[in-house]
């Protein structure tokens, strides 16, 4: 139990900082910012990855985007995971394509442009390459230059959690251990739709969604 406790204390305190932003946006990073960073094997790891993380060959890097749009409440067409509450279940090979396809549909999603708009803190960020599947995604935790930015990533080679910094050339392109990838673009946080049953709320979305599929048996 202590292991939820000390993250969701953090999160809370962390939260007075957000208060310059708009709700769903601050719902966002107090979300990402309390699960990360941890190993694949930490309870809170394992609530974001529902387990998934020891597979071989998998990343779950979705798994963070998917946990995100969960707890903040977003509808059933823009999430990937098992969940009781909406009666879903997880499907290989959407953990992208699903919210950003969504994204796409509902007019949410920006597409990176040289000389264009930058994403903001909270937004959902897609990097890589279309189709989406084979491509990787990260939350935007803030903005501390005029192309750096602290991140939440979950995924890569470790599938750990991770709390970072990437830094973008004015292309849109950003450099870690497997090579250059290019930003494709972004899910604009606020115009993510949420639906008012579905919110798990900033103080219980690791104890309630951790408790909900352990009885699921997720």
């Amino acid at each position: 139990m202590l292991t939820f406790l000390v993250p969701l204390a953090a999160g809370l305190i962390s939260g007075l900082g957000y208060a310059h932003l708009s709700s769903v946006r601050s719902q966002v990073v107090r979300v990402a910012r309390r699960v990360v960073p941890y190993e694949r094997t930490h309870a809170i790891h394992k609530v974001v990855s529902q387990g998934r993380a020891f597979g071989k060959g998998y990343s779950g890097c979705g798994d963070l985007w998917n946990y995100v749009l969960d707890v903040i409440g977003a509808p059933d067409e823009w999430v990937n995971r098992d969940s009781r509450r909406r009666g879903t279940r997880w499907v290989p090979a959407v953990n992208i394509s699903k919210p950003w396809g969504a994204a796409l549909r509902s007019g949410a999603a920006a597409k990176f442009r040289r000389g264009g708009s930058w994403p903001k803190a909270g937004d959902l960020l897609l990097i890589g390459q279309e189709p989406a599947e084979v491509a990787h995604v990260l939350v935007a935790l803030q903005r501390t230059g005029k192309r750096t930015y602290r991140t939440a990533e979950y995924g890569g080679g470790s599938n750990r959690g991770s709390a970072g910094t990437r830094t973008f050339d004015e292309d849109g392109v950003t450099r870690d251990s497997l090579g250059p990838r290019h930003l494709v673009g972004w899910i604009d946080a606020d115009k993510i739709p949420t639906v008012a049953k579905y919110r798990v709320g900033a103080t219980r979305s690791i104890l309630h969604l951790g408790a909900t599929e352990r009885r699921a048996g997720a």
